[in-house]
């Protein structure tokens, strides 16, 4: 067995970040990603305090690469009538109170970056078309690739292949992940395609009946992500989390709500830019420390904890986990089954309510009648103290 091997499945976010953080602290890192080429699809990402402060002692915050936006303010409006409800500023006081600045980025850049910073790192191995077809927790991991099979041992095996992750389904008796009857439907669009009202360099949050729309820039402010969410209990969950749709259909959506909100929808057609679907899947929160890990077999991110996302906390979450696994490993390299079981005891409770807010969220956001009156005025009146998250990023 190699002293102070990991092998991480997964090459997103999660994984990379993990590699990153561990190969640092002068582990010996194999990452098996099963795509042919590392790539990350997707559109606009938030990035909150609590992360970017990982992410600028990481050393990896380059403007020139991430082309990242710091949105001047959350405004949150009716999605119907158009009404504000509430502004918290975001520019100059996050990294005054929090430490570090809020960001929005292009998924793929951040993926890019953190690709970049860990291939650098003497004792990282990035392999790409690499399928684990499973983990046991002794530490051998089963894998394939174009030369063929390989049975391979390590001290530790980190999962971090998302929340379809088949090694948490063997792990977990055979738990697939469920339908949450929620869909995300996403578009990117250059900023001026949008007329010049719309181009704000903010967070937008449009709050309806059964949906909501969250918007921003990314690429220095050069192009505009679009999400609306929905409940739709008829549709169908899918591994595939950007499906091509039809974008008449998801303006139809929008079509009861205000027009700066059908204006915004529109201009994705104008600019023949395409709407992609993602069916939302999820598994139930963590509720004990031992739901994260089995002997030398840890699971982390969306594998470990997926949640909706109401919270824009998920790549976050990613995050936060690379960083206090490289400081337990750091701590107990000698004993990492000892290692995993204090990293396991330190994320649950925060990673369980992240999952619960972000689900009670969904159903603040999507809110109807006396229920949405009182959000309304809980927003409109509570100001920065019911929007604004101090437990969440000064963690």
């Amino acid at each position: 067995m190699n002293t102070n091997s990991i092998a991480i499945a997964g090459g997103g976010i999660t994984g990379l970040s993990t590699a990153l953080v561990l190969g640092r602290n002068k582990l010996r890192i194999t990452l098996l990603e099963q795509a042919k080429q590392f790539s990350e699809v997707g559109a606009g990402i938030q990035l909150a305090p609590n992360a970017v402060r990982r992410l600028q002692s990481w050393g990896v915050l380059d403007r020139a690469k991430l082309q990242p936006c710091e949105p001047e303010a959350l405004q949150i409006h009716r999605a119907h009538d158009g009404q504000p409800l509430g502004r918290l500023r975001l520019r100059g006081r996050a990294g005054v109170v929090y430490g570090a600045p809020y960001l929005t980025v292009h998924r793929a850049d951040l993926h890019g970056v953190l690709l970049n910073a860990a291939r650098q790192v003497t004792g990282v191995e990035v392999r790409s078309g690499a399928t684990v077809q499973a983990c046991e927790p002794s530490g051998n991991v089963h894998w394939s690739e174009a030369g063929g099979e390989h049975v391979q041992s390590f001290d530790a095996v980190i999962n971090a292949q998302g929340v379809w992750s088949q090694i948490r389904t063997q792990s977990q008796d055979g738990v697939q992940p469920s339908w949450t009857g929620h869909v995300a439907y996403r578009a990117l669009v250059p900023m001026d395609a949008l007329p010049l009202p719309l181009q704000k360099h903010e967070v937008g949050l449009w709050l309806g009946p059964d949906m909501h729309v969250v918007h921003y820039p990314v690429r220095a402010n050069t192009m505009f992500n679009i999400a609306l969410m929905v409940r739709e209990p008829s549709a169908q969950p899918t591994q595939d989390w950007a499906q091509h749709c039809d974008s008449a259909l998801v303006t139809q959506r929008v079509e009861k709500m205000h027009p700066s909100l059908r204006k915004l929808f529109d201009s994705v057609i104008g600019a023949c830019a395409q709407w992609r679907q993602w069916a939302l899947a999820s598994r139930p929160d963590v509720t004990s420390p031992q739901e994260l890990f089995e002997n030398r077999l840890l699971h982390v991110g969306d594998a470990a904890h997926p949640m909706l996302p109401y919270l824009a906390q998920g790549a976050s979450m990613g995050i936060e986990d690379a960083e206090m696994l490289g400081i337990m490993l750091g701590r107990y390299s000698h004993n990492v089954p000892f290692a995993f079981l204090q990293f396991a005891r330190e994320r649950w409770q925060r990673v369980a309510r992240v999952q619960a807010r972000a689900r009670q969220n969904s159903n603040i956001f999507h809110a109807t009648g006396l229920t949405a009156f009182g959000r309304d005025l809980a927003i409109k009146f509570g100001k920065d103290r019911v929007i604004d998250m101090p437990w969440l990023y000064q963690y």
